[in-house]
């Protein structure tokens, strides 16, 4: 991670904190996170954090040219930051209506971190999903 005037710049690889088991980790990712700082119309700064990822998956299957076993996504992402304490900064993006993400800078360390949270659509999602399911049961007999 590197600080200059204009903003922050991180480069990387996301893990699961604390998880030895390295077939749990990420396949492979790697991201970068550029964050610029904004001046809005009353002169306040504010630091406008985007993020894009390169996420593999892939199955256990020997490689087919006939039928991919794997596949690339780019994910990009854009986290409006505020400090919640001396050298922490957080922000979420709510581009997806399943899981919340929150990307946390920390300065004093110079780590980033990227959590998520299941959001409330996705419950909603669930528990309408189980009802249709049960109707489709209960017509079934």
């Amino acid at each position: 991670m590197s600080e200059s005037e204009y903003g922050i710049y991180a480069v990387g690889t996301f893990r699961i904190q604390n998880e030895p088991d390295e077939s749990k980790q990420p396949m492979f990712n790697l991201a970068t996170i550029n964050c610029e700082k904004q001046t809005n119309d009353a002169g306040k700064i504010s630091l406008e954090c985007k993020m894009t990822k390169a996420v593999v998956w892939a199955n256990p299957e020997s490689p087919n040219a006939d039928k991919p076993n794997c596949s690339l996504d780019l994910d990009s992402a854009a986290y409006s930051m505020k400090e919640l304490q001396m050298g922490i900064l957080a922000g979420v993006d709510d581009s997806t209506s399943c899981y919340q993400s929150m990307l946390t800078i920390d300065r004093n360390t110079k780590r980033v971190y990227l959590s998520f949270t299941r959001t409330k659509y996705a419950d909603n999602y669930d528990r309408i999903e189980r009802a249709h399911v049960v109707q489709r049961l209960v017509h079934r007999y």
